[in-house]
């Protein structure tokens, strides 16, 4: 049996911690493991933001008053010097950026982590997905664009969720954190 310690990282200098990748990759799983190993730690969780503003609908209007919320926290997070795990899909270059900006006007050590799968897998995984709340559904259409226009960063670590266990790959990202 793997048992799991939490440890404090308290002497680590705040840093922004993203987890990328498409829809049903694994990335809440990724973030909810990974914050409890690397506590204290704040958690801007894009989706549930989303979810807050509407569940009937996606809609680009609801992508960008999430997005100018989840910075609004994130920007004062790093005010508070705060360790700061965010996910974000893969797929959008305006997130990303949105975050790289803060992290550079803040002078912020950041660390991004790319989580990837085979469609096959990202598409059984949503599917067998609950959300609470939402009221459409996250259909293969969705998943596939996402899955298909994620893109890579040069040097950005990539892990394969349907080859390693969710706790193995918070154990990568960890052994990366202590490579800042």
């Amino acid at each position: 049996m793997h048992v799991r310690t939490i440890v404090s990282m308290s002497e680590v200098v705040p840093q922004l911690i993203l987890i990328r990748g498409p829809i049903g990759v694994g990335k809440s799983t990724t973030v909810g493991l990974l914050r409890e190993l690397i506590q204290p730690a704040s958690v801007v969780d894009f989706d549930a933001f989303k979810r807050q503003i509407d569940t009937s609908q996606s809609s680009d209007w609801r992508r960008k008053t999430a997005l100018k919320t989840a910075t609004f926290m994130t920007e004062h997070l790093m005010q508070a010097m705060r360790r700061i795990i965010v996910d974000i899909h893969s797929s959008s270059h305006e997130q990303l950026q949105e975050y790289i900006s803060l992290a550079n006007r803040y002078a912020y050590p950041t660390t991004s982590c790319l989580l990837f799968a085979p469609v096959e897998v990202c598409l059984q995984r949503a599917y067998d997905r609950f959300v609470p709340g939402l009221h459409y559904p996250i259909d293969e259409t969705m998943v596939r664009e996402y899955h298909d226009h994620t893109f890579m960063i040069a040097g950005e670590p990539e892990y394969d969720t349907s080859v390693f266990a969710p706790e193995t790959v918070v154990d990568l990202i960890y052994k990366q954190l202590h490579r800042i």
